[in-house]
């Protein structure tokens, strides 16, 4: 099976190798932005949301120099 771009935290921390908590965390404090680092693919009018994450984005992030990206927890 072909791994896709577009994971749900579950697969998308697996890739990362980081906690499913740390994604959630960092999404929250705003470090990812939506529709390019992560998207809600819940339907409409849904009691919570369900997200999916570009995995090779949000790894270009994380990888990125730390002197020219934020600190988030």
């Amino acid at each position: 099976m072909a791994k896709t771009d577009w994971c749900y935290p579950s697969a998308a921390a697996d890739r990362l190798q980081i906690y499913v908590l740390k994604l959630g965390k960092l999404r929250r404090a705003g470090a990812f932005k939506e529709g390019y680092h992560y998207r809600d693919v819940s339907p409409p009018g849904a009691a919570r949301a369900t997200y999916q994450y570009h995995v090779p984005r949000v790894e270009a992030l994380l990888n990125s120099k730390s002197a020219t990206r934020k600190r988030y927890g």
